[in-house]
């Protein structure tokens, strides 16, 4: 955690949020920096720097999970949060991207017509490399492909319980 050297608090309670801050981007992907303290006012940024197990997290999400790290600090500040939520690299979204996942998944031109909406000779183009894709379009394949990884892994989870 940057600036954590700013807090008036001993080494002990600096250790422990940094064990937190660990444990919070690890098991979360979820990053705090201390932006500034004046008076009793601490800004701090939260960002959700990778998703973890495909989990998204709105802002609100983010402040809940960051809270624990000042815990320690008890209610000495007034704490405002700057959340920074996810956002995939969708200019990674490209027709070698989507190929890859179609053929992982088994899905035919007609699936990906069909769940996502787009016409099927759109598909056809954009499956050739004829069409190219709107970000509107990189963002439906990115959460269709997340959303069926998800789906993937809880009817395989239901199996192994069964």
């Amino acid at each position: 955690m940057r600036n954590l050297d700013i807090l008036p608090v001993g080494k002990s309670v600096q250790d422990d949020m940094r064990l937190r801050r660990d444990k919070l981007l690890a098991y979360t992907g979820i990053a705090v920096d201390i932006l500034d303290l004046k008076e009793d006012i601490l800004r701090v940024r939260v960002e959700q720097a990778n998703l973890k197990n495909n989990w998204l997290l709105s802002q609100s999400e983010l402040i809940r999970r960051a809270r624990v790290l000042f815990e320690p600090l008890g209610n000495r500040y007034r704490i405002h949060y700057v959340t920074l939520s996810f956002k995939p690299d969708f200019d990674a979204i490209d027709l070698q991207w989507i190929a890859e996942r179609k053929e992982v998944y088994k899905l035919s031109r007609n699936d990906l017509s069909k769940q996502l909406g787009i016409d099927a000779d759109e598909i056809g183009g954009i499956l050739m490399g004829s069409t190219p894709l709107s970000q509107q379009q990189q963002a439906a394949f990115y959460y269709y492909f997340m959303t069926y990884e998800l789906n993937r892994n809880i009817r395989e989870a239901e199996v192994l319980e069964n």
